[in-house]
């Protein structure tokens, strides 16, 4: 079973959409295979629907803003432009 499958069906059937661990679980999956535009969609969406606890959802959104920050501002490469 594909984790984004499961993760969507797991959202689509209301299960656990107020709790920080299937938001954190999800966008930890999207972050591990680079795709930081959809982990921050799933941080988003956690922000909207008020998952608990906040502080976790919080945190670990701060942490990928971070990690991207440093994507987008770290020459490619290794190149000095």
């Amino acid at each position: 079973v594909d984790p984004v499958s499961l993760y969507c069906q797991v959202f689509s059937r209301g299960v656990g959409t107020r709790t920080a661990a299937l938001y954190v679980a999800w966008a930890q999956h999207f972050e591990q295979r680079g795709l930081h535009e959809q982990a921050d969609a799933v941080y988003q969406k956690a922000l909207e629907n008020q998952a608990h606890p906040a502080s976790t959802v919080l945190h670990e959104y701060n942490l990928i803003s971070v990690k991207v920050q440093s994507l987008l501002t770290s020459p490619a490469d290794g190149l000095i432009t």
